[in-house]
């Protein structure tokens, strides 16, 4: 412990080794002029002495990845107005009441807060509403991977620096505060696996600057606002709610679109929308387990970047698009469970990259192609299609009659 006794120490950096045991209780009466502490990735078992608040002229503080537990001193930033960077995650602190939240009042006094992460950690109970009054500066807060409960405080929209808000994995109720949208410089809010009830609010298209949109994984109902299209949208994840209504075409004027759009498992009806082909850099489109009807459009064959379409569990009928094959990055592509009726596109067989094709339980028939992916009887699943023939012999179907295939082609005499 005498490195703690060094009352000039400004920089304490204890990151990646194997330290155990306590911190000494009277660590920051003795570090009075620290500014930086860094003990991540230890097997501490302490908790963080409350001593730590009488280092008046700490400005960084980064414990992450022990075995650290107890709550967070409630004094923490009071009397420590150069308090920019709090990382207390990964750990085993504790919050299980308003008081133990208490820590969160005292960093409110902290004019220089940028960041505050406290995920993967213990913390319980109900955020307080005075999340809201911490700095203005505030750039970066997470709050995921706890079990906080309540409803997200409408003051967060105070917070209006924030490029990045993840309050994922906890048991959060009620409505998407309408507030979230005073927040304009966020890049990524992340809101998933919670229980927000409500629908989204419209007025989220006024977020500019906003790249990832996560929803996944609550209660959310309503329609899909097509106000989203303001956004310059990267990645959007809808998936697991409860919304309804039509997919809005909107969506599909994103350009930005580039890694996912996934409004799988919700009650959306009515057609998909043949505005796909606009979105020429996305990689992944999963639209299953709804209520989409009509025809798979011709115009998904302009999706140059699609590598993984997921339609399943739907009502679409009419065929299969021969454009698919225009797309020569596809690795998965499972249309399962619908009413696609026709023939399997040979061109399907002549994409490189093909590693799945799920086209089980729909109406289609004729002959099954023999090249490129369906060489490969485990990676096509092709049952619950009454009409299919020929194909592979593992498949293990009737031969295609003269009928049922194409004619040959007469020789020239």
């Amino acid at each position: 412990h005498s490195m703690f006794n060094l009352s000039s120490l400004e920089l304490l950096l204890l990151d990646f080794n194997s330290f155990t045991g306590d911190f000494p209780p009277d660590m920051g009466s003795k570090l009075s002029k620290l500014k930086l502490l860094f003990a991540s990735i230890n097997q501490f078992h302490s908790s963080l002495p409350s001593s730590i608040c009488n280092a008046s002229m700490l400005q960084v503080i980064e414990i992450v990845t022990t075995f650290m537990s107890g709550t967070i001193p409630q004094c923490l930033g009071t009397h420590q107005k150069n308090l920019s960077v709090v990382f207390l995650a990964d750990s085993y602190f504790e919050a299980r009441n308003d008081a133990d939240w208490g820590f969160l009042t005292g960093l409110t006094n902290s004019s220089n807060m940028r960041k505050l992460a406290l995920s993967s950690n213990k913390l319980e109970g109900v955020l307080p509403n005075s999340i809201g009054n911490l700095s203005t500066q505030m750039k970066f807060l997470t709050i995921k991977d706890n079990k906080i409960t309540g409803p997200i405080p409408e003051g967060i929209g105070n917070l209006i620096n924030l490029n990045e808000l993840d309050m994922g994995n906890n048991m959060l109720v009620s409505a998407i505060p309408v507030s979230l949208s005073k927040l304009k410089k966020l890049n990524r809010l992340s809101l998933s696996n919670n229980a927000l009830s409500g629908p989204i609010p419209v007025s989220l298209g006024n977020l500019t600057e906003l790249i990832t949109l996560i929803l996944g994984t609550n209660a959310i109902s309503g329609a899909i606002p097509s106000s989203l299209s303001n956004c310059p949208l990267e990645v959007l994840d809808l998936s697991h709610n409860n919304l309804s209504g039509p997919i809005p075409k909107e969506l599909f004027f994103i350009s930005t679109l580039s890694k996912s759009m996934n409004l799988a498992h919700n009650s959306l009806s009515g057609p998909f929308p043949s505005e796909v082909g606009n979105l020429k850099n996305l990689n992944e489109i999963d639209l299953s387990n709804n209520m989409i009807s009509g025809e798979i459009p011709t115009s998904i064959g302009e999706c140059q970047s699609l590598e993984n379409l997921n339609v399943s569990v739907n009502m679409l009928q009419g065929a299969i698009p021969v454009s698919l094959g225009n797309l020569r990055g596809l690795l998965v592509v499972d249309l399962s469970y619908n009413n696609l009726s026709g023939t399997i596109p040979e061109v399907l067989g002549k994409l490189p990259g093909l590693s799945s094709l799920n086209l089980s339980f729909n109406k289609l028939q004729g002959g099954v192609p023999k090249d490129g992916v369906f060489l490969n009887a485990t990676a096509i699943l092709i049952t619950g299609n009454g009409g299919l023939c020929g194909g592979i012999p593992q498949l293990k179907l009737p031969p295609c009659s003269i009928h049922t295939n194409k004619r040959p082609s007469r020789e020239l005499a």
